[in-house]
């Protein structure tokens, strides 16, 4: 699940990843949240377009926190047990509808 984050506050969802990529694919993209899985962890991550930090008006690190992740401003992830893939799901969704505010 990746949802991508427009200053319309509409969002478009789609299997992949959050990146750097994504962002130059999309330039009007402000934030990535995205949702992997893998044998070790279930993860969220977000990130922020690096060629339009000054529109950013979120600190993704303080939002991660509060899942127990962490990271910088501009890029973050949380990790939860490989069996949690609702639970990250579900931070996903929460997350992705506080930065569409």
């Amino acid at each position: 699940m990746c949802c991508r984050i427009w200053p319309s506050n509409a969002s478009r969802c789609s299997g992949v990843g959050s990146s750097p990529a994504q962002a130059a694919a999309r330039p009007a993209t402000l934030y990535t949240v995205s949702v992997t899985r893998s044998a070790s962890r279930s993860r969220v991550s977000l990130g922020s377009n690096p060629w339009r930090q000054s529109e950013s008006r979120h600190n993704l690190a303080a939002m991660a926190e509060r899942y127990g992740g962490g990271g910088h401003p501009v890029v973050t992830a949380i990790s939860f047990a490989p069996d949690k893939l609702d639970e990250a799901r579900a931070a996903a969704r929460t997350l992705a509808a506080e930065l569409r505010r």
